[in-house]
């Protein structure tokens, strides 16, 4: 759907704008993944804070990662979200 073009497109644009960032994250996320079979946003942010200035959803062109799955959610633990519900990744199965 043009939704979901848009919305990729949109992520894309966030990678280019910090690439050694996204590529430090992607790291982070996979060993988070590796070490203690999951990684959630709240997790990545924890281990890559998002740099001051940069657009949030960074976290989510991270989380796009092809070794990672979505499979299922869990509250957010960031009081600023009120408990929104978050995936939860895994590393995909090779």
């Amino acid at each position: 759907s043009l939704g979901l073009v848009e919305r990729d497109a949109a992520l894309e644009r966030l990678q280019l704008s910090r690439p050694v960032w996204v590529f430090m994250a992607k790291e982070a996320a996979v060993w988070h993944a590796k070490e203690f079979g999951y990684v959630t946003a709240d997790t990545l942010r924890v281990l890559c804070p998002v740099p001051e200035g940069q657009d949030a959803r960074i976290v989510g062109a991270v989380l796009k990662d092809k070794r990672l799955v979505k499979v299922s959610y869990t509250p957010t633990q960031r009081a600023s979200s009120h408990a929104r519900p978050i995936a939860v990744f895994r590393l995909r199965e090779a």
